[in-house]
């Protein structure tokens, strides 16, 4: 996904000065980790030392060195221990300029903790995408889901806003819905609704 990784417009906003800290929240599905992988590319495009790093479940704490990189991107920081967030927390509270920057994804907000450590953290809600940046999504996800033979093959645009109001913020579940639908159409043209619908119907 390094290639498709899209960035919500409030984000593109704040990335070419981060704040100290902060949290992208959402639930399951909502996009998180890509949005981590985006912020990574973007990053370190600009030439930027990054690292991310992810929290398998039954992990409480991190193992980067923070005072090696510049952006720790911390994915599923709720899994933190309250020592281990204490000493993250602890390294953004520095005076000092080398201070490093703090992304967490998140489906638990931190920021109230956060505040107890004298850190204000912004946030940012995947809830709050706009149809636009959903259609965005589509576009990358068909694109990178073409067949040999069957580029630019598109969505109606009734079939579009199917899409988006079934699936919502649910990008994984748009995912898996796009990925059925490019391999299970073989007619020329834009996929239609109807398609769409017997897939659903089908997974239901």
């Amino acid at each position: 996904w390094y290639d498709v990784a899209r960035l919500p417009e409030p984000l593109l906003e704040i990335l070419h000065q981060l704040p100290p800290l902060t949290q992208i929240l959402g639930h399951k599905g909502s996009g998180k980790t890509s949005t981590l992988i985006a912020i990574e590319r973007q990053l370190s495009s600009h030439g930027q030392q990054t690292r991310y790093e992810y929290l398998p479940p039954g992990s409480n704490r991190y193992r980067a060195r923070i005072q090696d990189i510049e952006v720790l991107l911390l994915d599923e920081a709720q899994r933190l221990s309250q020592g281990s967030l204490k000493k993250l927390l602890a390294q953004i509270g520095r005076s000092d300029a080398a201070q490093p920057r703090i992304i967490l994804a998140s489906h638990v907000n931190l920021a109230i903790i956060a505040r107890e450590y004298g850190v204000r953290a912004e946030t940012i809600d995947l809830k709050n995408h706009t149809d636009s940046f959903a259609e965005r999504l589509v576009e990358d996800r068909l694109r990178y889901f073409q067949l040999p033979g069957q580029q630019g093959v598109r969505l109606t645009p009734d079939a579009l806003s199917l899409v988006i109001t079934h699936c919502g913020t649910d990008f994984r579940r748009l995912e898996q819905l796009l990925y059925e639908a490019y391999q299970t159409w073989k007619q020329p043209g834009p996929i239609p609704v109807s398609h769409l619908k017997s897939i659903i119907e089908a997974q239901s």
